[in-house]
């Protein structure tokens, strides 16, 4: 059976659930290792890229749908990394004024900010 005929026997939005969490995890680890980089060197980094490979092992630096994920700090502990989500397309100019919200619409962006996810599709 081809890939996308197999793509087919899932419910619909299979793939696309399978992208979005994906992606929340990959965008988990590297909250994971911008927190434990701040703990080490008390500042944050100036890039993502500067994790690899001591806070982890590969930095991924594009989201499940091919956009590169936005990764922004301040001081002294704040930051922020962004997903476009499917339809890669940035929701907000000024990434601060995101609000904590749960939406079940897959074009969000998807937004993980000081350890938690404050803008995400929901679970089913």
């Amino acid at each position: 059976m081809l890939y996308s005929e197999l793509e087919n026997t899932f419910p619909p939005g299979a793939t696309e659930r399978g992208r979005w969490k994906t992606t929340m995890a990959d965008m988990r680890t590297l909250g994971i290792g911008v927190e434990e980089y701040q703990i080490k060197l008390k500042r944050m980094p100036p890039s993502l890229d500067v994790l690899s490979p001591t806070y982890i092992k590969t930095v991924t630096r594009l989201d499940r749908w091919g956009t590169p994920y936005r990764y922004l700090y301040w001081e002294p502990d704040q930051y922020m990394i962004i997903s476009a989500g499917k339809d890669k397309k940035f929701e907000r100019a000024n990434p601060k004024t995101y609000a904590k919200k749960v939406t079940t619409d897959l074009d969000c962006d998807i937004v993980f900010s000081n350890g938690e996810f404050i803008q995400y599709p929901e679970q089913k």
